[in-house]
């Protein structure tokens, strides 16, 4: 007895250190294992982000090869080469066409014709120029020949003629609504022109 009074902690068990030490090496272990699962999680995440930017890349680029596929295999026709003729009519104005040539053939695009109009009263003159950006049409040139109009209302445009590869010739006439001294209707035309052209240039 007095050997354990003057050593109170010698036959002490130490199991209660023991599982101490065990308790905090377990919490260590606990914490361990939460990082590891925190840590895949994240890593799964990175991992879902990235396929699906992989995935909306992939897309995108198929996006643009097909759009450059349709854009390369655009028929030839599909952009129309463009000859423009210049001349004169027989009243000394201007005249000219655009006409346009494809796989299918060739075809006026364009015309733009001044000229002077002479009234029923004999005394007025009205000076016009048409031109047919305003009513756009396409008229067939078929073995060189085609006839072409344009009525703007006020206005009505009538050429026919021939065009070849360099040079063209025809007729026009023009048609228009004037008034008198008195502001009575009246109608004025240019009677039948003739006209030439020749080749300026490709657009």
């Amino acid at each position: 007895m007095l050997g354990l009074a003057q050593h109170p902690y010698k036959n002490r068990t130490q199991h209660p250190v023991l599982l101490a030490v065990d308790q905090q090496l377990g919490e260590g272990g606990l914490g361990d294992c939460s990082l590891d699962l925190h840590r895949k999680r994240e890593y799964r995440r990175a991992s879902q982000r990235g396929g699906d930017m992989i995935k909306r890349s992939a897309l995108a680029i198929a996006l643009l090869v097909g759009l450059l596929v349709v854009a390369t295999a655009a028929p030839a026709h599909a952009a129309p080469r463009l000859r423009l003729y210049r001349g004169e009519t027989s009243q000394g104005e201007r005249i000219s066409f655009t006409v346009a040539k494809n796989d299918a053939g060739r075809f006026v695009r364009q015309v733009s014709v001044f000229a002077t109009l002479s009234c029923e009263d004999q005394t007025t003159t009205l000076p016009w120029g048409v031109d047919s950006f305003l009513a756009p049409r396409e008229v067939p040139v078929t073995d060189r020949a085609f006839s072409y109009d344009v009525n703007l209302g006020n206005v009505a445009l009538v050429v026919t003629g021939g065009l070849g590869s360099l040079r063209g010739e025809g007729t026009a006439s023009m048609i228009a609504g004037g008034l008198t001294s008195d502001k009575q209707a009246q109608l004025c035309t240019t009677g039948d022109l003739t006209w030439t052209v020749q080749l300026v240039r490709t657009l």
